[in-house]
């Protein structure tokens, strides 16, 4: 009887250590094909992401170009209102001293005070076109935004 015990304990132990084996050996450990498949899973919604992240930061820069070049038109336009208004001005002092110089008979002393009438006018405009320059806006273009690093595909083994 004690051959027999001895050698079914053998056979038990046996088994149970084939037994643990297989069953474990599928189970809880992963073969290079499972893990680069998970890889890929990952790598994809990883991609995904940043695709849309991308798509994201793009349009809203094109959206900030767009409002950066309406700024600058109305920029554009705005200089152009002011500088109109200041040749008009520096036009009519000239054409106003040119008048007033134009009589016969006109004395030194009368074309000196047209002179200073003149030089009064245009310090006037010159005056009124900076202050109507320094209230335009000037835009500032925007930055291109920083792209984040695009995910690393995995390693096929």
């Amino acid at each position: 009887m004690h051959k027999n015990v001895k050698k079914n304990s053998r056979v038990l132990i046996a088994l149970a250590i084939t037994a643990g084996l297989v069953g474990t050996s599928t189970a809880a450990f992963a073969t290079p094909a499972t893990d680069y498949a998970a890889a890929v899973v990952v790598y994809k919604a990883d991609l995904a992401k940043y695709k849309s992240s991308v798509l994201a930061l793009e349009s809203a820069h094109k959206a900030a170009v767009a409002d950066y070049k309406t700024k600058v038109t109305a920029n554009i336009a705005a200089r152009k209102v002011a500088s109109d208004i200041y040749k008009a001005a520096t036009a009519k002092a000239k054409s106003d001293y040119s008048a007033a110089i134009a009589l016969t008979g006109v004395t030194a002393a009368q074309k000196a005070a047209a002179l200073a009438t003149r030089k009064t006018a245009i310090a006037g405009a010159i005056a009124t076109h900076m202050a109507a320059v320094a209230l335009v806006v000037k835009p500032v273009l925007p930055a291109k935004p920083v792209l984040p690093m695009k995910p690393v595909a995995p390693v096929k083994p």
